[in-house]
């Protein structure tokens, strides 16, 4: 049980609590610039303009090193296979 007991709290209560500081604000609109509108220029040279922004390939991380050796494993899986499939003439019907 709270130490008021089951009473509702009201305003004055709250404010000799905590304090005046919790009022609200009033909500102001942020200050936006405006953009400037992005126009094409007109290239005089014949050269092609690139498509795009020019990024540097990513490196190589640990998740490509271990899709590496899965596709590893696979292989080796496979050629065992083979060998033991080769091992009975290539006969897969049950006997």
């Amino acid at each position: 049980m709270s130490p008021r007991g089951s009473k509702l709290v009201d305003d004055d209560d709250f404010v000799d609590d905590f304090g005046a500081g919790f009022e609200e604000a009033p909500l102001e609109e942020p200050d936006v610039e405006e953009a400037p509108v992005a126009t094409k220029k007109k290239s005089k040279s014949k050269a092609k303009a690139g498509r795009g922004v020019v990024l540097e390939k990513p490196r190589a991380n640990a998740y490509t090193a271990m899709l590496v050796l899965a596709f590893v494993a696979l292989v080796i899986g496979c050629l065992f296979l083979s060998a033991e499939l080769k091992s009975y003439d290539w006969k897969i019907k049950a006997r």
